[in-house]
């Protein structure tokens, strides 16, 4: 059964599909890794880049066929005009520090055809009788490819995919979607040694190995996401996938050696999606779907969450320009601006779940607009969640654990029955908004908003342990915690306790990769707390103080 589900993946996989269980084949098998593609506009290059176990570098230039066969017509409009600059095209990265020419390798999810595979036979015969027989390309077909997949079956296919409903709902996705993040967050939860609670730690190995299989699943289990260019579901996809690889690490304190491949490769997925994302939208004359005037209920939060995803990716793209890593962005990052200019009247609070989304535009916002409108922002936002979560309101905000799929039909009348919650008295937000607003010094403005703050209860979740914080549901652990201002406060007192940024309240793991917990707050905006954020924002401060990024053309 198990095998019968690899090779239906393969028949169906693109490049992007199998490029990561690729990649972590190549690791778990002792290669390291250097590069994998990103398949933007302005990607140039092999697809995977790796330091073989003898030392010598290797290139992979990988091809999805559907499980098909490569014809000659094909190979001639495609893979063959790659040929000459994947063997010959010397390999340029920063960890690469040798003279040795690399190993060349094709990566199909098919076959070749008869006389594709004389033409590349007769490619190499030509480098050995040149004698360059380093310059030779070798093939690696779906055959292949299902036995290197296949190898793992015992280290995890058979004994952590458990829910094969659960895996077949989300291969059978059309893509086109919402991806259902909570069926994910089940198979990788399955797929890693975290429960029971008791159970023995597993050792580095073990651990290593498990995130492979944790990788090949969430890959196969998003495929029609992949294949329909759904590029937000891939991001959130691979933001769940690096959260339970932070939280497999935090539970049992493996060192960060273990799982740094892991945690890399999904953080470069994030980027790589998010990037796929902005070609799209620089390609797109407007952002509706479908009918205009059928979208427009819905347009909105669309816009919110390119929005945020925008200001995020701007954000990313400014730090690999500090560090000269991504000159190749400046496109890109200049049409992050222009977007999140043009359509910044088009933010739409429907709820606290949006809230990330407008911190994360407004994070890149101050980046380029260095006037108070950054600050004073947040005090639009906390005039909003008091006015409509007061005791005497009619229409409150949806808290952050409701997403636009689990709201919108209660908002637009289609509900079979009326929301059985009540949000009125508390917000997930307004501790850390109102502390972010303390900190631009606005006494004045902050006396005027005190009395309505005091009337929300501060609400956060405290998972207990800290592991537990990556984990997109924690059903049955873990306490919600409501508190409320008891006035009179001094401005001393309020001014101390927003400069606090100490981050205690978050994992440790966490704070190795700053934006990545902007990142997870765009997935899980219910993971916020105020300590948290305060430490996100005094890291962000200082990203926003340095305009590095804008020398570096």
């Amino acid at each position: 059964m198990i095998e019968r589900l690899l090779e239906t993946w393969l028949d169906k996989a693109n490049e992007r599909s199998f490029q990561i269980p690729f990649a972590h084949w190549l690791a778990f098998k002792g290669y390291t890794v250097l590069h994998v593609s990103r398949h933007c506009a302005m990607e140039i290059g092999k697809d995977v880049i790796a330091i073989a176990p003898d030392g010598v570098p290797c290139a992979y230039q990988l091809k999805g066929l559907d499980g098909g066969m490569m014809t000659l017509s094909k190979w001639r409009d495609d893979l063959g005009k790659q040929l000459h600059p994947l063997v010959h095209a010397k390999i340029v990265h920063p960890s690469l520090n040798t003279s040795q020419h690399h190993r060349s390798y094709i990566v199909v999810n098919g076959d070749f055809h008869e006389v594709v595979q004389r033409e590349i036979d007769d490619f190499n015969r030509g480098m050995i009788d040149a004698g360059q027989p380093e310059r030779v390309v070798t093939t690696i077909v779906k055959g292949e490819l299902f036995q290197a997949f296949n190898e793992l079956q015992s280290e995890f296919w058979a004994t952590n995919l458990n829910d094969l409903k659960t895996y077949l709902e989300l291969f059978l996705e059309d893509g086109s979607g919402p991806l259902p993040k909570q069926k994910l967050a089940s198979l990788l939860h399955d797929a890693l040694p975290l429960e029971p609670a008791n159970k023995k730690r597993p050792s580095n190995n073990e651990s290593a190995r498990s995130l492979v299989g944790a990788a090949v699943i969430c890959s196969a289990a998003i495929s029609s996401f992949t294949l329909a260019e759904n590029h937000v579901a891939e991001f959130e996809a691979w933001t769940i996938f690096w959260c339970y690889t932070m939280g497999l690490a935090e539970k049992w304190k493996t060192p960060f050696k273990t799982i740094e491949f892991a945690a890399n490769l999904a953080s470069d997925s994030i980027f790589s999606s998010l990037g796929r994302l902005c070609d799209e939208l620089i390609t797109r004359e407007h952002y509706f779907e479908g009918d205009p005037l059928l979208d427009r209920p819905v347009y909105g939060v669309r816009m919110t969450q390119l929005l945020g995803l925008m200001g995020l990716y701007g954000l990313l793209l400014q730090n690999k320009l500090r560090t000269n890593e991504g000159e190749t962005d400046r496109q890109h990052l200049d049409f992050a601006i222009k977007f999140c200019e043009m359509h910044k009247n088009k933010l739409l609070l429907w709820g606290e779940y949006a809230i990330p989304q407008f911190l994360a535009w407004n994070y890149f916002r101050k980046t380029y607009d260095a006037t108070p409108k950054g600050d004073f922002f947040y005090s639009t936002l906390i005039k909003t969640i008091c006015r409509k979560n007061n005791i005497d309101s009619k229409n409150t905000l949806p808290n952050a654990y409701y997403d636009a799929e689990a709201i919108l039909p209660y908002e637009l009348g289609l509900a079979n029955k009326p929301l059985n919650d009540s949000f009125s008295r508390y917000s997930h937000y307004l501790e850390s908004l109102m502390h972010l607003f303390i900190r631009g010094n606005y006494k004045q403005e902050m006396k005027s908003l005190f009395p309505d703050i005091t009337q929300i209860g501060f609400r956060y979740f405290d998972p207990g342990d800290m592991w537990r914080y990556f984990m997109y549901r924690n059903e049955d652990c873990g306490t919600d915690i409501t508190k409320f201002l008891v006035p009179p406060h001094k401005w001393e007192d309020l001014r101390r306790k927003s400069e606090e940024s100490n981050g205690d309240e978050i994992p440790f793991l966490l704070k190795e990769y700053p934006l990545h917990y902007l990142t997870m707050l765009l997935v899980m905006p219910y993971r916020v707390n105020a300590s948290g954020l305060r430490w996100l924002d005094t890291i962000l401060q200082d990203q926003i103080q340095d305009k590095s990024w804008m020398m570096n053309e």
